[in-house]
């Protein structure tokens, strides 16, 4: 038994750079506050929604503003230094969020949190790459990204539930203090790192601005990548609402806190199923473009049995028919919608030249981040008004859509 936990570790964290970077994103995906940070946000931190879903938009426009110049820390002082202060900066987010009840101070938490994320961003599998090619192993490279990820995913689906006891069981703002212990170890793994001796050049995700327009533009001009980048955005911001709305939403049925780590665990393993199984969906759904129509329809259905869970609260109150119906939304709305991209990045990349890729994709990326800065606080307003509203607004926006590409 115990030689095959060790073969099981040795392939999840084998020795090296490439376990280290594994050991970093573990612990720095056991975000114990993730089920919980609405709660805690608007209960413990006397924020409205639209001021919780405003420190959203000012974290996605930090993160994109902030992806290109951090790249220069990696390039000129190299891919260890850009990740020790990733995490660094990932710590005093999380100090300044978890000690301080202003919206002000969650705003400069929010930037330091973006000014993290993008030191670590392109540098993380830079060092990945780096590493397996000065040994002469680059062809391993599509393995250990594909690990990579799915540590990251693992640690989210852990850190949950955990995350949700600790709240039910202390208060709102605990899981927020307890996630420094895994990021002091991050760190620890972190300084351990060793840099490659290859030259460090790290690609960024984010173009610079006259790339983004060079990208619009070769959108605008091929029909079939321009109704692949809409379907894309539109679904997956509409499921990247649904984490900021299904908190509130299991509150209204009535369920406790407890519970919110583990609907969201399930949507996460959602998500991993239909991503591990591109392939076997092509197959079974008979065509790429019928895996897309479930996406949608799968999606817009979480939204509309939202809308029908907060329905049945206001017409006969709490009870089993509004907790089964506000448990199916976040599984449906999430785990349907954040799981296409792989299928979306492999269509795209059929349509698009080799010298233009990168700009393209990366547009594509910059899209769905301008439409979540400006669609975020609209979606914390009208929560603040009635919850519904913005549940109703989202299937109508999926349906119309799913209307017009069934019927275009």
């Amino acid at each position: 038994m115990f030689r095959h936990l060790s073969s099981v570790f040795r392939k999840f964290f084998p020795q090296g750079n490439v376990g280290k970077m594994n050991a970093i994103v573990f612990f720095n995906s056991l975000q114990f506050f993730g089920a919980v940070l609405v709660p805690m946000l608007t209960d413990w931190g006397g924020l409205t929604y639209a001021q919780a879903m405003l420190l959203q938009s000012i974290f996605v426009l930090s993160n994109t503003l902030l992806e290109i110049p951090t790249g220069v820390v990696a390039d000129k002082w190299g891919r260890k230094a850009s990740i020790v202060l990733g995490v660094i900066f990932g710590m005093v987010g999380l100090t300044i969020y978890g000690f301080n009840k202003e919206f002000y101070s969650f705003a400069i938490g929010e930037i330091a949190l973006a000014l993290g994320m993008s030191l670590m961003s392109g540098a993380d599998t830079a060092m990945i790459y780096d590493s397996l090619k000065e040994k002469g192993e680059e062809s391993k490279a599509g393995s250990a990204f594909g690990m990579f990820g799915v540590v990251h995913m693992f640690g989210l689906m852990l850190a949950t539930p955990m995350g949700s006891g600790i709240a039910q069981y202390l208060n709102l703002i605990a899981p927020m203090r307890f996630t420094a212990i895994p990021m002091v170890l991050s760190l620890a793994v972190a300084l351990t790192l060793k840099e490659p001796a290859l030259p460090a050049h790290v690609q960024q995700p984010v173009p610079r601005l006259s790339k983004f327009f060079a990208g619009v533009s070769i959108l605008r001009s091929n029909d079939r990548l321009r109704s692949l980048a809409l379907d894309l955005t539109i679904v997956a911001v509409a499921g990247r609402a649904m984490i900021w709305l299904y908190q509130p939403l299991l509150q209204y049925v009535g369920l406790p806190i407890f519970v919110f780590g583990f609907v969201s665990a399930t949507f996460i393993c959602v998500e991993l199923l239909v991503m591990s199984n591109v392939d076997r969906l092509d197959r079974v759904m008979r065509g790429r473009e019928n895996v897309f129509t479930l996406g949608r329809i799968v999606t817009m259905f979480g939204f509309a049995i939202g809308v029908c869970a907060l329905t049945a609260v206001l017409a006969v109150g709490q009870g089993p028919l509004a907790i089964v119906l506000g448990l199916l939304s976040p599984i449906l709305g999430v785990g349907f919608s954040l799981s296409r991209k792989p299928f979306f990045d492999d269509s795209m990349n059929e349509h698009i030249s080799s010298d233009v890729r990168a700009t393209v994709l990366s547009t594509v990326k910059m899209m769905s981040s301008a439409v979540l800065i400006f669609l975020n606080p609209l979606i914390g307003w009208s929560a603040d008004r009635s919850l519904i509203i913005p549940f109703v607004f989202l299937t109508l926006i999926l349906l119309v859509w799913s209307v017009y590409k069934q019927f275009r």
